[in-house]
């Protein structure tokens, strides 16, 4: 009984696997608009080095805007190689999570090269 649930399970597995099913492929997510805004960590990052952020998980996608080393992000969820991140606009205060519906951070995508350091 054991031996053959595992074989419906491998079976199950490799036919997932051979229709592609474990990872997108090129543009799955073309359209997608922003990260999950509930998925993202209260405390704000400060990039160590410049970052270009599109406007969705895609290798085909458009750089949105490039955010400057020193700029605060908020790390979000996380998608195929792509990290979503929340960050105020150019001379808005670093308080994203704390801000209502009218006024809400800018969403993106990055890639998770993406370095920064953690603050509290």
């Amino acid at each position: 009984m054991m031996s053959s649930l595992r074989v419906i399970l491998l079976a199950a597995v490799c036919a997932c696997l051979a229709s592609g099913c474990a990872a997108p492929a090129g543009d799955a997510f073309a359209g997608q608009a922003g990260p999950d805004r509930g998925t993202c960590d209260s405390e704000a990052r400060r990039l160590l080095s410049p970052v270009d952020v599109f406007a969705s998980p895609t290798p085909s996608a458009p750089v949105a805007t490039r955010l400057p080393g020193g700029a605060f992000v908020y790390l979000c969820e996380t998608r195929h190689g792509w990290t979503g991140i929340m960050y105020p606009a150019k001379g808005d205060k670093v308080d994203c999570t704390y801000r209502g519906p009218s006024d809400q951070c800018q969403t993106g995508w990055v890639r998770d090269t993406l370095r920064s350091l953690e603050y509290g």
